[in-house]
């Protein structure tokens, strides 16, 4: 594909404590086929004020009324044109300034194998505290995708893998990222590679702290799994957390 040109979109809402912090980490990348775009759901803070200032530096910037986060991310993808789309949240950011460029370095060495969508490990922050730890994603196998999701800030997406898989499905709240990756391995058969690089800091906290939040969480990852899962991967996955306790 020559050099892959990059799409990041970053979907933010009232995010003006955080939002520059992750355009400055976009916009300050050596990597330089990268289009950015920002999605915003009609902010009532400073938010626009604050994008605004690297209007220059953003290729496309929609602020409008939307459902949800993933509506916001599907509308990022339909106007998007690079080969190789990912997506940064506004309250999170790129590692350093060659991220973008050891990952398209990565994935020149798989581009044989026909992989669709890559993905990496993040620093997860607390703001809080200051405390941290490494969230590196493995590979991925129809248990290992049951336990739980790869990390969303950590993972490249080649545009045909859309094609073959869909848009977010807005019915998910919370889950519809882990949902699409679901439904493009188990269903779709994309193939998916783990990079072995941290590629982002995530923070932690905020929605995800919330009791509310957390209700939801479970009951669309219970619907996930009835929806694309059998008895056999329940059972291996609880046998696993009973062996682990014990050893």
């Amino acid at each position: 594909m020559g050099i892959p040109k990059f799409t990041i979109i970053t979907v933010c809402y009232n995010s003006a404590k955080t939002i520059e912090r992750t355009i400055l980490s976009v916009i300050s990348q050596n990597y330089k086929n990268i289009e950015y775009i920002i999605i915003d759901g009609a902010s009532t803070d400073n938010s626009l004020s604050i994008i605004d200032k690297y209007r220059n530096r953003i290729d496309q910037i929609v602020s409008e009324k939307d459902i949800g986060i993933y509506d916001a991310m599907n509308k990022g993808l339909k106007i998007s044109t690079g080969d190789i789309i990912m997506f940064l949240n506004a309250d999170d950011r790129l590692l350093d300034t060659d991220t973008i460029q050891h990952v398209a370095a990565k994935i020149g060495e798989f581009i044989k194998r026909k992989i669709e969508v890559f993905h990496g490990g993040v620093l997860m922050y607390s703001a809080e505290d200051g405390s941290g730890n490494v969230w590196m994603s493995r590979s991925i196998n129809k248990y290992s995708i049951y336990r739980g999701a790869i990390p969303h800030p950590a993972t490249f997406y080649l545009r045909n893998a859309f094609d073959k898989n869909g848009y977010f499905n807005t019915n998910y709240k919370i889950c519809a990222d882990y949902e699409w990756v679901v439904r493009g391995f188990i269903r779709n058969k994309l193939k998916f590679q783990n990079i072995n690089i941290i590629t982002s800091i995530f923070t932690k906290g905020g929605l995800s702290t919330n009791d509310d939040f957390k209700i939801i969480h479970r009951e669309e990852r219970l619907h996930i799994a009835n929806n694309y899962f059998g008895k056999f991967e329940e059972k291996y996955y609880r046998l696993r957390k009973r062996f682990r306790k014990i050893f």
